[in-house]
């Protein structure tokens, strides 16, 4: 079957200044054009992948970045988390006493230093990244003004409270302010602190500062996904103001690389003086529709004639959820997939290529975004655990072939190509480099089967006739996988189908060793009820957890007393109000309450709790568990803690009033005693799914704390093994590794898998391991039913 692919799809015409010419403060050192970056006088097709060492043990960076370099890669991009680097509250805009950059500047250093890679970085302030708060400080939500605190369960349509004639508004979303991504003076002071403190850091290392050729910073982004925040209030001029701001404090900050955005339509084609000087990139996450992404390829070529096309994160996998599914069994994510799409972005004509992520990591601790899992594999090249499979083969192939053809590539050009492949599910397309190689790309649309056959191409003809490479009809015999991509190369002076050489070629996996240690399944595990709660701090009215103090997602316990004349004969109702998504669990007079989310916004959580009241005064407590700040979307200034409680007693509304909240809750001393549970050493533990262990009996404690001890095999010298833990357990909370925390549990699943990084590992006899779990009800309560320390599957190498 004959297909013609164009050489561009024509631009819609738009009648616009024209943009101001792209300075760079050292042309010689760094620059780019409509094709792509020049650095050092070289012509540069930069080949990246994303690598958070935010989610990394930091004696584990090595390893990863070895597995970067080794795939290829020339770069290495990674967000800067402002909440992960200033954790508290500074005193005021000029106070950087609160600022620790060394985890950045340590990355840097290894990554430029070590392994001569080129870096990108972007520092924000808003990175999304599933991260809590989108990497925004819980702090800086107490410095917006009183309307953009509702909250969004709360949030009223202003054209609805205008009155009953008014018409309803057609946006759904909440209309309270943006103050986060505005234009707000006190928000872009903040944002101006932040750049104060990370842009020198970056600036020593970029380029322009370094010896040529060993690596250094190419690329810095402000703001993220501007387009895809829309929030009603967020004007097209406050946008702007907000990006040229960032801007100005980037450049103020000593950046002189080139400046970039993502989705952020304002800088594409501005004439503005500053946004002229930003060029826009755009993040592709299409599983198997990737001509989508040859579309926004041209679209942005048509945009911003005058830059390359940068994908600043070209899908590497996908995240997961709690009570979703995990990255790896999500469609569209696999090998083929990957190969394909990167590939067809290279046949459209992008010359910056960042994989996110090429190593996801963990999110450790309370930082995962709302309702995101503690794993981050993003079924990721570069597995959580540091393993590698197809999926990194594929990537590998491709680099290893960028570094023989990257410069020829990058400046090579789109040329029409006609062929008959016998299969309408077989297109063919053609690049032509400047020294007369040409590159034919075969794709094989069909995801399920495989086709194979003869073809006959005619690079460069418009027309059966027009022969603009000088070579004659080729005669290509192609085999291509379902979803196969690949490309033939031929030299300049090769006139034959036949002479040509398939690109990607393979190339091996790691040698696997014979054997691996057994699992081990721990008997026994010590049962502690309670938990110190300390650090305790009376409530004023309005204050929410960030005013308090509680600057990450950890679990707070509030606390009240309630006299009644006299106990409750018909029953009461216990009503206490949060902020969506979080959870509560009740303790009154002693006893426990597992509550299940409200039914629906701002109707609060109930439980009936008239048979634990008494005459007098009357204990309340509240566990409230936070699930997260939410890292995007119009809740991302959600404040979180208790708004308000009330008890219902025969439609009689009793305030609770006078609260106090625990900041910290600590596992009990060894004085608390502990009793001793047996653990399941014979049942499969599944490595994914949802609850499976459903306790029995009422509610015992508002905190559950099991502690496990294991031991494993000494290391053998030249084979590395990597560990897990499975865990059945009903409740939510958190795994701890020797005392390291290993990320949240959530009973409703999918994650039940838990990464044992290796530094945080005792090997060899008598040598003690603790698994800490941390749990809280959920909904049937607490239990722990087995847990399995073993290697992950086909991940161990010889090395």
């Amino acid at each position: 079957m004959r297909r013609l692919l164009p050489l561009l799809l024509l631009a819609s015409l738009v009648v616009r200044a024209d943009p101001a010419p792209r300075n760079f403060s050292h042309p010689d050192r760094i620059r780019y054009d409509g094709r792509c970056l020049t650095i050092d006088g070289q012509d540069t097709l930069i080949f990246s992948g994303t690598f958070h060492y935010f989610r990394c043990p930091k004696p584990l960076w090595r390893e990863r970045f070895r597995k970067i370099k080794e795939a290829g890669c020339n770069a290495v991009e990674t967000y800067v988390p402002w909440n992960w680097h200033e954790r508290n509250m500074p005193a005021s805009l000029d106070d950087f006493s609160q600022v620790d950059l060394t985890d950045l500047k340590e990355w840097i250093h290894m990554a430029q230093d070590e392994f001569g890679l080129y870096t990108i970085i972007r520092p924000g302030p808003y990175i999304c990244a599933e991260w809590d708060g989108g990497g925004f400080p819980r702090w800086l939500l107490t410095k917006m003004p009183a309307a953009a605190k509702v909250s969004s369960d709360l949030a009223t349509d202003p054209q609805a409270a205008a009155g009953a004639d008014a018409a309803p508004s057609k946006n759904p979303e909440p209309k309270r302010p943006a103050w986060l991504r505005s234009d707000d003076p006190v928000f872009l002071a903040w944002s101006e602190h932040w750049f104060k403190a990370v842009c020198p850091v970056i600036a020593a290392a970029q380029v322009t500062k370094r010896p040529p050729h060993t690596g250094g910073v190419i690329l810095f982004q402000i703001e993220n996904e501007y387009d895809l925040f829309h929030p009603p209030s967020l004007t097209e001029s406050a946008r702007i103001a907000h990006l040229k701001a960032l801007y100005r404090a980037a450049v103020d900050g000593g950046i002189e690389v080139p400046i970039f955005t993502c989705w952020t339509k304002q800088v594409r084609g501005s004439t503005d003086p500053d946004l002229s000087q930003v060029f826009d990139a755009f993040n592709s996450y299409p599983r198997w529709g990737i001509d989508g992404t040859a579309k926004r390829i041209r679209d942005l070529q048509a945009a911003q004639p005058d830059a390359p096309v940068m994908i600043s994160e070209l899908q590497g996998g996908w995240f997961s959820g709690v009570g979703g599914k995990l990255s790896e069994d999500q469609p569209g994510l696999s090998a083929e997939q990957i190969n394909a799409h990167t590939l067809l972005a290279i046949q459209t004509g992008a010359t910056l290529l960042n994989y996110y992520v090429i190593f996801g990591g963990t999110n450790f601790g309370y930082w995962p975004g709302r309702g995101n899992t503690a794993t981050y594999d993003y079924f990721a090249p570069i597995r959580e655990w540091g393993a590698v499979g197809q999926k990194y083969l594929a990537v590998k192939a491709i680099g290893q072939m960028l570094q023989e053809h990257g410069a020829e590539l990058a400046r090579s050009h789109e040329i029409p190509c006609q062929a008959e492949t016998g299969s309408p599910d077989v297109t063919v397309g053609a690049r032509a480099a400047r020294n007369g190689d040409l590159f034919i790309f075969f794709r094989n649309h069909s995801i399920t089967e495989a086709r194979k056959g003869e073809a006959t191409v005619w690079p460069g003809a418009a027309a059966a006739t027009v022969v603009m490479t000088g070579r004659a009809d080729l005669h290509v015999a192609y085999d291509l996988g379902p979803f196969g991509m690949k490309i033939l190369h031929l030299k300049a002076n090769d006139t034959s189908g036949a002479h040509g050489e398939w690109l990607p070629r393979p190339v091996e996996g790691p040698r696997r060793p014979a054997t691996v240690p057994a699992a081990v399944r721990p008997a026994t595990a010590q049962l502690i009820l309670g938990g110190d709660a300390t650090d305790w701090k009376v409530v004023q009215a309005g204050e929410r957890l960030p005013e308090l103090g509680v600057d990450d997602a950890r679990p707070v316990l509030y606390a009240s007393t309630v006299s009644l004349d006299q106990a409750p004969s018909d029953g009461a109702t216990l009503v206490v109000r949060g902020y969506p998504g979080d959870k509560m669990v009740f303790r009154v007079n002693g006893r426990v309450y597992a509550v299940e989310p409200p039914p629906k916004p701002g109707s609060g959580w109930t439980a009936d709790v008239g048979e634990a009241l008494h005459s007098g005064h009357n204990a309340v407590d509240v566990l409230y568990q936070q699930e997260g700040q939410s890292n995007f979307g119009p809740t991302i200034q959600d404040e979180s803690g208790l708004r308000e409680g009330e008890l219902d007693i025969g439609g009689t509304v009793v305030p609770i009033e006078k609260w106090s909240v625990a900041r910290q809750i600590d596992l009990p001393g060894p004085e608390a005693g502990s009793a001793t549970v047996a653990l399941d050493t014979v049942h499969p533990v599944a490595r994914k799914g949802g609850l499976e262990t459903v306790p029995s009996g009422p509610v015992r404690s508002l905190e559950s704390w099991y502690k496990v001890e294991f031991e494993l095999p000494a290391q053998v010298p030249g084979v590395w093994v990597p560990w897990r833990a499975l865990v059945s357990a009903a409740g939510d909370g958190e795994i701890l590794l020797n005392g390291q925390s290993l990320g949240r549990y959530w009973e409703a699943g999918p994650q039940r898998e838990y990464f044992l990084p290796e530094c945080w590992l005792h090997f060899g006899s008598g040598q003690k391991n603790i698994l800490t779990f941390r749990l809280n009800p959920a909904t049937k309560g607490v239990a722990l039913r087995a847990v399995e320390i073993s290697p992950y599957p086909d991940s161990a190498e010889v090395r």
